[in-house]
Formats: structure tokens, sequence, C-alpha cells
């Protein structure tokens, strides 16, 4: 509760330990496990859920940078995103864009997650430098 009070959300970072010393971010990875093994109660799964808990870190993050896409699709008509470029709200949306390019060359995105970008118009070569001009 106090992390999610001072941070806005319950994202704990893995190293994140209290002022006194707990380590939250491990006892939240242990959440996730304990509830994939079934060790939970359904008590304890909703009190968690209340919080806002993210079960699935990596596909929340990755909703997140698609939305963060969109918005500047919708601001600048186009999804060439310079490798720079941070969102005002801190988002590193150039970083995050370059990030899918090399999941996809590895084989780690989804097709739904290719078909998504695609539909957005994504380029799966090209950025924009930070005049604006294609690279």
């Amino acid at each position: 509760l106090a992390y999610k009070a001072e941070h806005g959300d319950v994202l704990v970072p893995f190293s994140y330990q209290t002022i006194g010393g707990f380590k939250l971010g491990r006892w939240v990875t242990s959440q996730r496990f304990a509830k994939s093994r079934g060790k939970l109660s359904p008590e304890q799964i909703e009190q968690l859920e209340g919080l806002g808990f993210v079960w699935g870190v990596l596909n929340h993050l990755w909703v997140q940078g698609f939305e963060e896409l969109l918005a500047y699709k919708a601001e600048h008509g186009d999804v060439l995103v310079p490798f720079s470029y941070q969102t005002i709200g801190g988002f590193k949306l150039g970083s995050w864009v370059n990030r899918q390019r090399v999941a996809k060359s590895r084989g780690k995105l989804s097709p739904e997650q290719m078909e998504q970008l695609e539909r957005l118009g994504f380029a799966w070569s090209g950025t924009k430098d930070l005049s604006g001009a294609d690279c």
C-alpha cells in the first residue's frame, strides 16, 4: 500500500527494498509465482487485484508501450518514432519501438503483437532522427 501511495502503481522493481529493509520486489515476485502454483487464496488474489496488481508484467508493459505508440501516431501522423523520443510522462517510446524490432528479429513477438503494430503502419526498419528526417 505504501509503495502504491508513493509511486502510483504496484509495478515494484525486483530489487526494491523499503526503507525498513523489507525486500518488497522479491515479495511481489513471490506472489506472482504463488498464484501460478495455486498457492494464493481467492481473498489474497482479490486484495492484490484491488490494488491494481499486475500478474503478467511483460504483457502489461507491452500494452503500455502500444498505447503510447497509438498516442504518438495520433499526434504525429506516423509511427516513425525517433530513437531518443520520450513522452511527456517519461516513457522511452523510441527505445520501446526499437525493442519491438529486435524482438521480431529474434522471434519474440507474438503474431497478434506483430499484427497490431502492422495495422498502425509500423516500419520494421527505420526511424526519424530528431529533426524529423527519415533514417
